[in-house]
């Protein structure tokens, strides 16, 4: 069965936002995905950007899609 890649990329980017919000950091974020999309390895790297200020802008906007996809009971 194919999975729909967007879905994925969606669960592998609310996997990399929780495991931030647990304390993970830089390699430990993708930690547990076998093989991270662009996009994951993009937001990981976002998420140990060296300004607080920044990786808070990038957490929040993911925590935002997070909510919204529980919200309407489709994580992915």
């Amino acid at each position: 069965m194919m999975q729909d890649p967007a879905a994925s990329e969606a669960f592998e980017r609310a996997w990399v936002a929780t495991a931030y919000l647990c304390g993970r950091r830089g390699a430990q974020l993708t930690e547990g995905l076998n093989t991270p999309l662009a996009g994951t390895l993009r937001l990981a790297r976002a998420l140990s950007h060296e300004k607080r200020g920044a990786r808070a802008q990038v957490l929040a906007a993911e925590l935002g899609r997070i909510v919204t996809a529980l919200g309407g009971r489709r994580l992915w």
